[in-house]
């Protein structure tokens, strides 16, 4: 059965992913979440810290267009074959970040 792609069916669907992601973490310790395990230098809280930042991303270009508006989707300077780039620059950003 194909979703259907409604606001409803979206949101349900953030909603679904987003509680089991929640009871994955759970059940890891501080050290697991701070562990390298992505290519020898992610961590799990670098992962996460990536996905949260991406979503605010997509948050402030979705507040943007709901006004009207053109978002500016990448840094100045940056064109989307940056990407790995980009990436680099905000685990950089976040690497600290607890």
């Amino acid at each position: 059965m194909e979703e259907e792609f409604t606001k409803l069916g979206i949101l349900e669907s953030i909603e679904v992913e987003r509680n089991l992601l929640e009871e994955q973490l759970s059940g890891l310790t501080e050290e697991q979440m701070l562990q390298n395990t992505l290519e020898g230098e992610w961590s799990i809280k670098d992962i996460m810290a990536h996905i949260v930042s991406w979503e605010s991303l997509m948050v402030d270009w979705l507040e943007t267009t709901m006004k009207g508006e053109v978002p500016q989707m990448l840094p100045p300077g940056l064109t989307w074959d940056d990407l790995d780039v980009w990436n680099q620059q905000m685990y950089e950003e976040n690497k600290a970040v607890p």
